[in-house]
């Protein structure tokens, strides 16, 4: 839900694409097209003028599971004519360039299992974190845990920037998420922009992120998402309810299953602590200036006091999202418990005392004082005078 930028980590992974990526490329079309060669790596070789394919070199030996990375390259080269490998050659640089520039859809195009192995099973899985292909790319050894640092420094940010329920300083709670699913997208397996430093549900299927894609969708790296969400506390059910008016956040919040894991029992009672803790603060502030809050003045005393949180603290924008509906919340506070109370109280009544049904519900009829239906949090309330029999006391 936060905006993030990855900056560090792209110039890092700008020069694998430079010296790795087009290079294998641009040395498969050329084979095809004039070489005297039957054998792709004595081709290499025979061109690597001032050791520009060293790295090509030393990864056509690599093999990851008992497949060879130079078996796929023959495959391709068996496979596939010159026009068909300069076609996956442009889909790459398209779907590139898309995500370059931060549109809410991206091409979609199937991709030959040879090319899909060399760019996640090969690129992404075993050459990420390889020090040697590093060393081939004059550039300082990278691996996993050195993209998730440049990512938290860069963003100063330590809460998953999907979902802004869980911390990301624990190491073993981080996870390189890509965004545009690497089994649908292989050639965005090594975009930084296609990257994100997730909290470990938001890896997980079926609990995190899905597969499927809808578009058009936004992503961190185009918008603060969290300011698009309307977080709901839906007293009925005890849960948060999450809403949007925006198709491209829409898309995002059924992509990250939002609605259900905001769901959660638990993230409604964290958030009901919190929003007690706070509303007693604001309460003891009113009382110090002997007058009741304006909503600017609401807005900005609860920004400031929670400005170390943001970034910091999960569930900020729910939090935020719910006291901008502060008047609502103190008459949840006040009125909902009474109100509980009262008819749990008439019930129990009513089943003592069934022979005297008809007599309750004409004392309740006149008693009533109003009934007021607060519509965006679906929720009603009730409040009345109680009959002398089954007073409360409220």
């Amino acid at each position: 839900m936060w905006f993030v930028t990855n900056k560090t980590n792209c110039i890092k992974l700008k020069k694998f694409e430079k010296k790795v990526i087009i290079p294998l490329f641009t040395e498969l079309l050329n084979y095809k097209r004039q070489s005297d060669y039957s054998d792709f790596v004595k081709y290499l070789n025979a061109k690597n003028i001032n050791n520009q394919n060293d790295a090509l070199i030393y990864i056509c030996k690599r093999k990851v599971n008992k497949i060879k990375f130079i078996d796929c390259v023959n495959k391709i080269i068996s496979d596939y004519t010159y026009e068909q490998i300069r076609w996956y050659f442009y889909i790459y640089l398209i779907q590139n360039k898309q995500i370059k520039e931060k549109q809410t859809s991206i091409d979609f195009f199937k991709i030959p299992e040879p090319f899909k192995t060399i760019f996640i099973d090969f690129f992404y899985n075993k050459f990420f974190s390889n020090d040697k292909i590093w060393s081939f790319l004059d550039t300082s050894s990278f691996s996993r845990s050195d993209f998730h640092n440049n990512f938290k420094n860069e963003n100063r940010l330590f809460v998953c920037p999907y979902c802004d329920i869980d911390t990301t300083l624990n190491i073993g709670n981080n996870q390189i998420e890509h965004f545009w699913p690497k089994s649908q997208f292989p050639f965005l397996a090594m975009n930084a922009l296609n990257l994100i430093s997730s909290c470990h549900s938001c890896n997980m299927p079926f609990e995190g992120k899905g597969t499927s894609v809808r578009t058009p969708i936004s992503t961190p790296y185009t918008k603060q998402i969290g300011n698009y969400v309307k977080f709901i506390m839906n007293i009925s059910k005890e849960q948060i309810d999450i809403s949007t008016n925006l198709q491209d956040i829409s898309n995002y919040v059924y992509l990250l299953n939002l609605k259900n894991r905001y769901a959660n029992p638990q993230i409604y009672n964290y958030l009901l602590n919190l929003g007690n803790s706070l509303y007693s603060d604001i309460i003891q502030y009113e009382n110090n200036l002997g007058k009741k809050l304006t909503d600017s003045e609401l807005n900005n005393y609860i920004t400031t006091a929670k400005k170390h949180d943001k970034k910091h603290i999960p569930l900020y924008f729910a939090l935020m999202s719910i006291y901008n509906n502060y008047d609502n919340y103190i008459l949840y506070l006040h009125t909902y418990p009474h109100t509980i109370y009262c008819l749990c109280t008439f019930l129990f009544y009513a089943l003592l005392h069934r022979f005297k049904l008809q007599y309750i519900f004409y004392q309740l009829y006149y008693r009533i004082v109003f009934i007021q239906i607060l519509k965006h949090h679906r929720i009603i309330y009730i409040c009345c005078h109680c009959p002398s029999y089954f007073r409360c006391g409220k």
